[in-house]
């Protein structure tokens, strides 16, 4: 691809896009790079332009999260929607009846590589600006700190969901694409590491900066970032979970961080950015455009996941996408206020159509996190309706800090440091508890646990799936513990699953269904080799 077509294709998204006040700001036109670069203010955009993919774009450029992957494909969630059919490609996926002509994964896959090569571009192009009045050194650093982040956490998604993916860190030029070849993990972790701990070095606190500028990775990002990674990749990492733990470590010492002492205050507007967000996608309200239109702004979460009745306020009903599974809703214990915060449960009286609203066999939950049931005007339930755009504002939580307590903990659980796991489990219990001590008591005194290595292990992951519940993290988990089999299948075998899904249900086949296969329109592009049992 030309130069001139690359910078044009990064003018055009982001024109198209808009987040916080950050992400509005506009280059001017261009028809060069030559041109372009004249000035340190022109390194901004271009730094802006690496954000924009982490929305994916997923058909008519609509911006979609993650649940996708980390809800739907767990045991924490199903599909939803109207009936068991609609959205083929998302039924596969749930029923790991999936192939490589999926759209969901490609269109997937597709924004990753966007995200990457806007990063290369930024880390290759931005230091050779002359520094200035607009652009000093340590913001030029902060600049390339960032892409080489952002880098990182495109290719831990990859990795994640494909497992070996092409890796490359130059400007891809006409054909250059046609020769990529999968990396073996090793290589990528390693590689994934170093562009993070490089940033890490650079990045500035989040407290260093202004109102405007909050949105952006930070020193905590990366520190965060390198503690799942070390934590996902421990099988192909060095001493992985000692370098989880020194880097859960650095984030807990920073005391940039805390936990709000109200847990909902995680899924308001008014929480954005705010005292526990560690990193978290920006997404802000547009009414110019809508689904399918062109101009389109904001996430489109709250629409899909929000219940297809009416309840919450007449005319802005969603789509019941990502609904909670009664397996999650029991792993909570008695009197949890997060239950209540996370899944509704909804009665017949509720319901416009029950058979339209919840299809046969499904109980009748709602994901309320990300679904804008607060913030509203006059602090009603947000509109979605058609006179102010179906999309929604609310951010995408990608990580927070309580996220990073119980990765920490589980680092220190596996190196047998159980003294800190524990503190760090009770700050999360201890939030959620409140001022009611007849709640959620402190490990090991719940749920039949002993004081043992193994036994915090699972109060750890137990924590997780309450803490984080439709958050989009329950899939990574599980396959990072590597216990996806066993837990998926029991899944499937439940009268749950099978009063729904009996006949697609076709099981959890382990060493081939902890990662997706690569799309075939990528196999035919540059003759990639695919994943097993695919």
């Amino acid at each position: 691809m030309k130069k001139t077509t690359i910078l044009l294709v990064l003018l055009s998204a982001l024109s198209l896009t808009s987040c916080e006040d950050w992400l509005m700001e506009m280059p001017a036109g261009t028809t060069t790079l030559d041109e372009y670069y004249v000035n340190g203010k022109t390194c901004d955009p271009v730094s802006v332009g690496c954000y924009v993919p982490m929305m994916w774009q997923f058909r008519n450029g609509t911006y979609m999260s993650e649940w996708f992957f980390g809800d739907v494909c767990s045991d924490d969630a199903f599909k939803g929607g109207q009936f068991k059919a609609e959205d083929a490609n998302l039924l596969d996926m749930e029923n790991f009846r999936v192939n490589a002509d999926n759209d969901i994964l490609l269109q997937y896959y597709h924004s990753q590589y966007v995200g990457i090569a806007r990063c290369n571009r930024a880390i290759i192009d931005i230091p050779k600006v002359a520094c200035d009045e607009d652009m000093d050194m340590l913001l030029q650093a902060r600049y390339v700190a960032e892409a080489k982040c952002l880098r990182a956490f495109y290719y831990l998604r990859l990795v994640r969901i494909f497992g070996k993916v092409p890796y490359y860190t130059h400007i891809i030029e006409g054909s250059d694409q046609l020769t990529l070849k999968r990396e073996e993990l090793s290589t990528i972790y390693a590689n994934i590491v170093k562009d993070l701990t490089d940033a890490e070095m650079f990045l500035w606190e989040k407290s260093e900066y202004e109102p405007k500028d909050l949105g952006r990775v930070t020193k905590g990002t990366a520190r965060a970032l390198l503690l799942k990674t070390y934590l996902t990749g421990h099988e192909y990492l060095e001493d992985a979970y000692e370098k989880a733990e020194y880097w859960g470590e650095q984030i807990y010492n920073s005391h940039e961080y805390d936990l709000c002492p109200n847990y909902w205050d995680n899924f308001t507007l008014a929480g954005e950015n705010g005292l526990e967000s560690v990193f978290e996608i920006q997404y802000t309200n547009d009414p110019t455009g809508d689904y399918g239109g062109g101009g389109t702004r904001g996430a489109f979460t709250a629409r899909q996941q929000r219940c297809r009745s009416n309840k919450y306020t007449s005319g802005n009903a969603g789509w019941g996408y990502n609904r909670p599974s009664q397996s999650l809703y029991n792993e909570y214990e008695a009197g949890d206020p997060r239950r209540d915060l996370t899944i509704d449960v909804l009665t017949e009286a509720e319901c416009d159509n029950p058979q339209v609203d919840f299809y046969e066999g499904v109980v009748k939950t709602v994901s309320l996190k990300y679904a804008m049931m607060t913030d509203g005007a006059n602090g009603g339930v947000y509109s979605l309706d058609a006179n102010n755009n179906p999309r929604d504002p609310i951010n995408t939580k990608e990580i927070r800090y309580s996220d990073v307590l119980l990765m920490y903990a589980e680092a220190c659980v596996e190196n047998n440091n159980l003294s800190t796991a524990k503190m760090l489990l009770e700050k999360v219990r201890a939030r959620a508890r409140g001022e009611n001590a007849d709640i959620l008591p402190a490990f090991p005194n719940y749920n039949g646990y002993t004081d043992t290595q193994d036994d915090l292990r699972k109060a750890i992951r137990h924590e997780r799936r309450v803490e984080l519940g439709m958050e989009g993290h329950r899939w990574f988990d599980l396959n990072r513990w590597g216990i996806a089999a066993e837990v998926m299948n029991a899944f499937g075998a439940s009268e749950e699953v099978q009063s729904i899904y009996k006949d697609e249900w076709n099981g959890f086949r382990k060493g081939v269904h902890e990662i997706f296969p690569i799309p075939a329109e990528e196999r035919r592009l540059a003759g990639l080799d695919q994943n097993y049992g695919y």
